[in-house]
């Protein structure tokens, strides 16, 4: 197994346990100061990753465009998630990692596209756009991490 999925996986699972340890209000409030509330985090992590691997690839994203479009880079919550949203979210944390181990194996992201983030971070090939996804949900737990201090 590829070990940036491996901590893809641990991340996502701390996710859903923010994700159970905290009401539906909770996880839509958006702290004085602050852009974003949690579920916006947790939802942009995991259309990230989507984008990161599928789409740089060509592929298919596995994730409803309606998510997509709610939690893409530069997006910010434009109302509540609803707790069918968040369900769905919750679900697909796990589903989604549990495909693309399935295609990393079957070696289907041969026409990944290099391309360099926001950060100027380059990314050549999928096991670089994993090891990035890794980072991301660790830079985002830590904004998921701030904003419950506020909260």
């Amino acid at each position: 197994m590829n070990a940036s999925i491996s901590i893809i996986r641990q991340s996502r699972t701390q996710l859903i346990g923010m994700i159970d340890r905290n009401s539906t209000a909770t996880l839509n409030k958006i702290p004085e100061g602050f852009k974003n509330n949690i579920i916006w985090n947790i939802g942009h992590v995991l259309v990230s990753m989507e984008a990161i691997c599928y789409k740089r690839a060509g592929m298919p994203m596995c994730v409803d465009p309606i998510l997509v479009s709610r939690y893409a880079n530069g997006t910010t919550p434009l109302g509540d998630a609803d707790e069918k949203e968040i369900a769905e979210i919750k679900a697909l944390l796990v589903a989604s990692v549990d495909q693309i181990e399935k295609d990393y194996t079957a070696d289907a992201f041969v026409h990944y596209t290099p391309w360099t983030t926001g950060t100027g971070i380059p990314i050549n090939s999928i096991d670089d756009a994993l090891a990035f996804a890794a980072y991301h949900d660790g830079m985002h737990m830590g904004c998921i991490l701030g904003l419950r201090k506020f909260l």
